[in-house]
């Protein structure tokens, strides 16, 4: 597959507000990322080798931009569930071999949604 891109009605959670989550309530936010990502994005692809990964968090209504650093770290829920599960961890969705920066070529951005919904655009796509 050349790209493959999904475009799902989440509003990615900051970073700050993460570490201070129940670690039940985080793995509840997990889980609606997840899922969210395989209900929009069917069929799910499997890339093998590194790959480009850019998210793009679309605000919404009322709400403003995040810090570079805080904007980077809030994508780690996505990005989990994006990659193969390994060890005891058993829930990602196997579309990105890992996460690590061998496998994986990351850009984040963000912009003013047009219709004022709380969106995330992920873009997948191999590295040539």
């Amino acid at each position: 597959m050349d790209e493959w891109q999904v475009e799902i009605p989440y509003e990615i959670v900051s970073h700050n507000k993460l570490l201070r989550m129940h670690y039940r309530t985080r793995m509840r936010e997990f889980d609606k990322a997840r899922d969210l990502i395989w209900a929009y994005g069917r069929p799910l692809p499997v890339f093998e080798g590194q790959v480009n990964l850019e998210i793009t968090r679309l605000w919404g209504f009322r709400q403003r931009g995040m810090d570079l650093d805080n904007l980077y770290a809030s994508c780690k829920l996505l990005i989990d569930a994006l990659k193969k599960p390994k060890g005891r961890f058993k829930k990602g969705l196997s579309v990105i071999m890992d996460d690590d920066p061998s496998h994986v070529v990351l850009k984040v951005h963000q912009q003013k949604s047009d219709d004022g919904q709380k969106k995330v655009r992920i873009k997948i796509w191999p590295v040539e």
